[in-house]
């Protein structure tokens, strides 16, 4: 579904209908003897994978001489070859230091006129979404963007009550995803009101069709959350886990109340891959999806298609 799809006025965020079947996970549920490629999530980190804050804090070979056809070609192609299905990227249009993470990345990096960050976005990653390089397979590609309902911009628009500006600037901010076929993360997002324009939003794009995601775990006030997808850091979801540590998640929807699919993002402890197996092999057997960033398999030697095929052992000790 193209941007365009949205360009629909401030009246459709309450005429869209709920989001029942939103959640759907592509993945199967359960333990398996081998890792599926559903449940497998490659993470880029975009912004704040640099220290540069004239480029956003972008790396990854990102430049004027080499934008996202690049990236695509040299990153992702290799890994759709080895079998992946599915892609995360972490602030695709960048991040400032000392900011928070912002919804609006890809109006600022217009404005900076960072052209090769954004210019050739949806040229390079529609033909990933779309499977030409799958054999017509669909690839999920999720862009995960910033805190909506912290952002300076949208707040200022919220609180002047100006909805048909805050709808605008919310429908460029998600265009360049949609128009690539992505899914759409929302940081930050797990208490959201009910009748909150930012939810409102999130309405809106499932009833276009198009994927979702908040972060982290939603609080048990909220149930309207409970049936959307999940992106979480591993740490943070275990930690969340009213079965597991009550005394710290008095606020929190249980495991059993979420239906939708749980992302854990397994980032800890840092360099070390078998604990770092240890913490994926707990999230799979509790029959949740994990994310991962390409570089900290990379470092041990291993290959992206090692990880895929090797058969999942049995769960070891989690350290917590």
């Amino acid at each position: 579904m193209g941007g365009a799809g949205l360009l629909v006025g401030s009246a459709a965020l309450a005429e869209v209908p709920g989001a029942e079947g939103a959640a759907e996970a592509p993945g199967a549920a359960g333990a398996d003897t081998t890792l599926a490629a559903e449940r497998f999530v490659v993470r880029y980190v975009i912004g704040n994978s640099s220290t540069r804050d004239e480029n956003r804090r972008v790396g990854h070979g990102l430049s004027r001489s080499a934008g996202w056809s690049s990236f695509v070609r040299l990153k992702v192609r290799p890994l759709i070859d080895a079998g992946f299905t599915r892609f995360m990227l972490h602030n695709p249009f960048g991040a400032i230091g000392g900011e928070r993470m912002e919804f609006d990345q890809y109006v600022d990096a217009k404005a900076a006129r960072l052209g090769w960050l954004t210019d050739d976005f949806v040229e390079a990653w529609r033909p990933v979404t779309r499977g030409d390089y799958s054999d017509g397979r669909p690839i999920e590609v999720i862009g995960y963007l910033g805190d909506l309902d912290g952002d300076t911009t949208f707040v200022e628009l919220r609180d002047a009550d100006d909805r048909a500006g805050w709808l605008r600037r919310a429908t460029v901010s998600v265009s360049p995803l949609l128009d690539a076929g992505m899914s759409v993360g929302f940081d930050s997002a797990s208490k959201l009101p009910e009748g909150s324009p930012e939810y409102g939003l999130i309405r809106l794009l499932n009833g276009l069709g198009v994927r979702t995601y908040v972060e982290p775990r939603p609080h048990k006030t909220v149930p309207h959350l409970w049936t959307q997808n999940v992106i979480a850091l591993n740490r943070g979801w275990r930690r969340s886990d009213p079965a597991r540590v009550a005394s710290n998640s008095a606020w929190a929807a249980t495991n059993e109340q979420l239906t939708g699919e749980i992302v854990r993002i397994v980032r800890f402890p840092q360099g070390d891959l078998a604990g770092q197996l240890d913490h994926a092999r707990q999230a799979w057997a509790d029959g949740h999806t994990v994310a991962w960033t390409p570089e900290l398999i990379a470092e041990h030697g291993w290959t992206w298609a090692d990880l895929l095929h090797r058969p999942i052992e049995g769960v070891g000790r989690v350290a917590e």
